[in-house]
């Protein structure tokens, strides 16, 4: 459903929700589920101003973290989300409190790349899944599931290493027609 000007959804009952459900929605602030099934994790994607589920802000801006109510439904229903407004915001919130925790003021350059590159290497491991699954394929992937491909491993390295650190460094994430795989250049 490419849905640009719509701002509330209510899914009720039997209504299952698949993949790419609600897609290019830029003005939808709020979902709400009663009694709805939900089978993707990959359902509601360039949503940027979704920030509500069952009108209730869903991150907690203070603590860089969803609120403990809705934590394991977004974890579970919305991990392969990308462009989302929570989910947005919680990966940024993560990412700075991961380049706190591993870098600091007294290293090079170099030193803070590969700290955070170490930090994202350790924490997942390359999916023993479809690879094609949209869950993987995003920054979000890492931050919040335990595998990814190459290319949530770059862009997760890539949002580590603009957003916090080394902004004035020259970083994309490549991929090339024919070639699977990402990386960051």
């Amino acid at each position: 459903m490419d849905c640009p000007s719509l701002s509330e959804m209510t899914f009720s009952g039997e209504t299952v929700l698949d993949d790419l459900s609600v897609y290019g929605c830029d003005s939808l602030e709020n979902v709400t589920f009663s009694d709805c099934k939900l089978t993707s994790y990959n359902a509601f994607r360039e949503c940027p101003k979704l920030y509500t589920i069952d009108g209730k802000t869903v991150f907690d801006n203070v603590k860089g973290d969803f609120i403990p109510e809705y934590k394991d439904f977004i974890f579970s229903h919305f991990n392969g989300s990308d462009n989302v407004g929570s989910i947005n915001d919680y990966v940024i919130a993560q990412a700075g409190l991961i380049a706190k925790e591993y870098t600091n003021d007294s290293m090079s350059d170099m030193e803070k790349v590969i700290a955070l590159h170490d930090w994202v290497c350790g924490k997942t491991k390359y999916t023993e899944g479809d690879i094609n699954n949209k869950e993987n394929h995003n920054d979000a992937s890492v931050f919040m599931n335990e595998y990814t491909v190459c290319e949530g491993y770059a862009r997760a390295c890539n949002l580590l290493y603009h957003m916090y650190l080394l902004r004035f460094m020259n970083f994309r994430v490549r991929s090339f027609p024919n070639v699977s795989t990402a990386w960051v250049t």
